[in-house]
Order: C-alpha cells, then sequence, then structure tokens
C-alpha cells in the first residue's frame, strides 16, 4: 500500500479531478496525452520535456523509480524482509528476483556478512579436531 503526504495526495485528488472516466482498481493512474497509459520508456520521455519546459535546459532532474529509493531507505532503516514484503505487497520478503531489483546491493550490509564470515572460519578452525 503506498504511503502519500498530504500534499501529494491533494495533487493526485486534483489530477483525478481532470480525468474524464472513473478510475478502476486496475487501470493505470497516469495516462500520457494521447489518453493510453504510460509505457516504462514514454514516462520519462515526457518527464525530460516538462522539466525543461518548466525549468529550462539546465535541469537535471530524474524521475526515479521510488520503489527502489524507498526500499534502500527502508532497508539502511533496518527494515525486516517481512516488513518490506508488506509494504510493498508482494513476497520480496521470499523472491530473490524482487530483492534484487529494488534492494541493491548494501555496502555496509556487505561488510557485515564478511566480518561475519571472517569470525565463523576462526570459530570453526578452533572447533576443528584436526587443527593445523
Amino acid at each position: 500500500m503506498a504511503t502519500l503526504s498530504r500534499r501529494t495526495t491533494r495533487l493526485l485528488e486534483a489530477y483525478h479531478a481532470l480525468t474524464p472516466a472513473t478510475a478502476v482498481q486496475a487501470a493505470p493512474v497516469f495516462r500520457n496525452r494521447s489518453g493510453a497509459s504510460y509505457s516504462k520508456d514514454t514516462l520519462g520521455d515526457d518527464f525530460r520535456d516538462v522539466r525543461t519546459m518548466v525549468f529550462g535546459p539546465g535541469e537535471t532532474r530524474q524521475l526515479a523509480d521510488f520503489r527502489r529509493s524507498g526500499t534502500v531507505e527502508a532497508l539502511a532503516g533496518d527494515v525486516s524482509p517481512s516488513g518490506l514484503s508488506s509494504k510493498m505487497a508482494n513476497s520480496i520478503s521470499v523472491s530473490n528476483r524482487l530483492h534484487k531489483t529494488y534492494g541493491p546491493v548494501q555496502l555496509a550490509t556487505v561488510r557485515k556478512a564478511d566480518e561475519a564470515r571472517k569470525a565463523g572460519r576462526t570459530l570453526l578452525r578452533e572447533q576443528s579436531p584436526d587443527k593445523s
């Protein structure tokens, strides 16, 4: 389920007031100028056009995938996999493909895993009956 700020809610409600049809739950929220739903390519193209018209050619803002940035922020804040799954309304807690897509490698986590591996290696060597 999406979490929207009050401002975003107002903007979305104003946008919906402009749309002629009643939205159904599975319908795309945003549509392009022709009325068709945006594809992954056309949304970015339109965003760049509007960005240039509003802010000029030197503007560099980007339309970011908020699923990814939100996931990165939640992981940095130590969310559990099941908590992240609930937030994203999918099975990310059990899906490696989804986790790789939305939860890129976290350097701090990699370093923590390396340290744990070193500690585990030392512990296993100490416990081994045939210490060399």
